[in-house]
């Protein structure tokens, strides 16, 4: 658009606030060290103009599964575990997503807690980073403006396929639906996953309906 990029001190796009300015730094949280290595390692990608860094492709697609041990598969590098929590949050609002207000409480210690607003865009930008580009080049985490963030479209949660398989199974009476649904479950839901937002009695109603599939 010929307008000059806004960067932060190390050299990479900041994430612009609504009104267009670069958001605060704001001082480091408790979990920001723990991404010190991963800034070091985007060092190692330059954009050849040196100008921004280079963006990678996802190798095979973004998937957030949940039927089972919690995990978000296909980013290009690594989560760091508060990254994958931000992830699951809005796979679980999508299409809607979430407001930084709702992020700032659900990324919190607790509802009393909630993180920085700063810090949640600090989160958000190295997120992006992590996760790399959707196959059209978008990035998975987008900014609706005022404030409200989606994952994109490409993203597959599976619970939400699940619901779709054995929605169509029921209604058409296929049971190649219905085994498909299944082949998803690969455990209890959200098993191993303690964060303190989930929804108990969205858990139960998965629980619900793999019984009934």
């Amino acid at each position: 658009d010929g307008l000059p990029e806004l960067a932060g001190p190390d050299g990479f796009p900041e994430l612009a606030g609504p009104d267009g300015l670069p958001e605060p730094a704001g001082p480091p949280g408790p979990d920001d060290f723990s991404e010190l290595e991963e800034l070091a390692q985007l060092s190692e990608f330059p954009d050849p103009a040196g100008r921004r860094p280079r963006h990678r492709r996802s190798p095979a697609g973004l998937g957030v599964n949940v039927l089972g041990p919690f995990e978000v598969l296909g980013s290009a590098d690594p989560l760091q575990p508060k990254q994958a929590e931000l992830v699951l949050a809005l796979a679980l609002h999508s299409p809607v997503g979430l407001s930084n207000s709702a992020l700032c409480t659900l990324l919190g210690a607790d509802a009393d807690h909630p993180r920085p607003a700063d810090s949640v865009r600090q989160l958000i930008t190295r997120t992006r980073r992590r996760l790399g580009q959707a196959a059209d080049g978008q990035e998975y985490i987008i900014h609706l403006g005022s404030g409200i963030y989606v994952l994109h479209d490409d993203v597959r949660l599976d619970w939400a396929q699940f619901s779709a398989l054995a929605r169509r199974g029921r209604g058409g009476r296929s049971a190649g639906d219905l085994h498909a649904a299944l082949e998803l479950v690969r455990g209890q839901p959200f098993a191993e996953c303690y964060h303190w937002w989930i929804d108990i009695a969205l858990i139960e109603t998965m629980r619900a309906e793999i019984v009934d599939t």
